[in-house]
């Protein structure tokens, strides 16, 4: 995500749950819920709370 513009989102702009060396930089977010999130998770299937088609874990929680 680079010099993206978000506007109006109603969670964040921008949610790394299954990712892998990203990098967020010079992005712009106006009147949204929130900006960036991250979510760590791990490869265990047991502790995987995506939702179905989210893709796969990157396995470095």
């Amino acid at each position: 995500m680079l010099d993206c513009c978000f506007e109006g989102c109603t969670r964040e702009g921008v949610h790394a749950y299954v990712w892998n060396r990203s990098a967020v930089h010079a992005d712009s977010f106006t009147e949204c819920s929130g900006g960036v999130a991250v979510a760590a998770i791990t490869d265990a299937e047991d502790d995987d709370a995506r939702p179905s088609g989210w893709g796969d874990p990157a396995g470095f929680p």
